[in-house]
């Protein structure tokens, strides 16, 4: 089956199932955020939280201005010791936009997201994802990209994202709650990002080392 993505045109999302377009239902873009300059990160409105729940693990995040797509970038290297292969570790970076708020209107529907952003493969399978924070609670999303080449900048873009696609995650233990999800119809202020996350068991390690760029969100009612 060919991978589905969205189209947008103005106010209206459509389907693209392989070539052929399925208009879905009128919607209003009510929210727009977007970076593509991360080097600031530290110092501007993105903020970075890095939380690791064992000394195996590190995680390294850092900005740099040439090599992106095409300027600046970031890149966040999550490694896990490899030795003793039988600990059990997790490690989360979050990076969250402070000018990425969005506060749900009760009188509205929301209807969907739609996220973006730029990647670039180092190492490992762990990449990024999209992230945000509602009511001091951290959830984790999905991402617009299931693939990578290794070394090459790739574009990914995905719609129909809602609430329940982000799980909440304990900023403690780093263990994702799957029945808790932010409320985007009625809920108090989000703020949008993204994260990388990354788990040793024993001997089966996720862990990555990722470059970002291009970040976006959308937030439609309808």
């Amino acid at each position: 089956m060919k991978p589905l993505s969205w189209l947008r045109h103005g106010g209206l999302s459509v389907l693209l199932v392989g070539a052929t377009a399925l208009p879905c239902y009128s919607d209003t873009l009510v929210a727009s955020f977007s970076d593509g300059t991360f080097v600031q990160q530290t110092t501007g409105p993105w903020q970075t939280t890095i939380i690791t729940t064992t000394s195996q693990c590190t995680i390294v995040s850092s900005g740099y201005s040439t090599g992106g797509n095409p300027n600046d970038y970031r890149d966040d290297n999550l490694y896990f010791a490899t030795s003793p292969k039988s600990y059990s570790s997790r490690g989360l970076v979050i990076c969250l936009d402070s000018n990425a708020t969005y506060t749900p209107n009760p009188s509205n529907t929301f209807s969907q997201l739609v996220i973006s952003f730029d990647e670039r493969q180092i190492a490992g399978p762990a990449g990024h994802s999209m992230c945000l924070e509602q009511d001091g609670k951290i959830f984790v999303g999905p991402s617009p990209l299931s693939a990578w080449t290794a070394g090459v900048w790739i574009s990914g873009s995905v719609g129909g994202v809602q609430a329940s696609a982000f799980n909440e995650i304990d900023t403690t233990t780093l263990i994702k709650n799957t029945s808790s999800h932010p409320d985007l119809q009625a809920g108090n202020t989000v703020t949008f990002g993204y994260c990388q996350y990354g788990v040793h068991n024993g001997p089966s390690v996720t862990s990555g080392r990722f470059d970002i760029d291009n970040w976006g969100v959308d937030v439609y009612i309808h």
